[in-house]
């Protein structure tokens, strides 16, 4: 565990925080429910759909980079990824489970 701990530290980790309206999710939500009645839809894949697309439009978000440095020390590669595989946490009763959702 100590070593997956040292490791993590060579990660570079962002947070994005804002607050929004979702005012029109809601409406888009009761809409689904009156023409698809028998179909239960939550949030999740909705905001899925919605992060992917913006991914779309912003592919650095969809990225890693290569830890190889070159001579001066800097990293040198930046690679974005095609497919947007999106993982969500749930908490179940069973206890914690991230589902990684591949190519949303």
């Amino acid at each position: 565990m100590a070593k997956s701990m040292s490791d993590l530290r060579s990660v570079p980790m962002y947070n994005i925080h804002d607050d929004i309206c979702i005012d029109k999710l809601k409406e888009f939500r009761k809409m689904y429910a009156r023409l698809y009645p028998k179909d239960k839809i939550t949030y999740i894949p909705i905001i899925m759909k919605a992060l992917s697309l913006t991914i779309n439009e912003f592919p650095m978000f969809n990225g890693h980079v290569n830890y190889q440095t070159d001579k001066d020390g800097y990293i040198s590669e930046y690679i974005e990824r095609a497919d947007h595989n999106i993982a969500i946490a749930i908490d179940t009763p069973a206890g914690l489970v991230v589902p990684n959702i591949k190519q949303v």
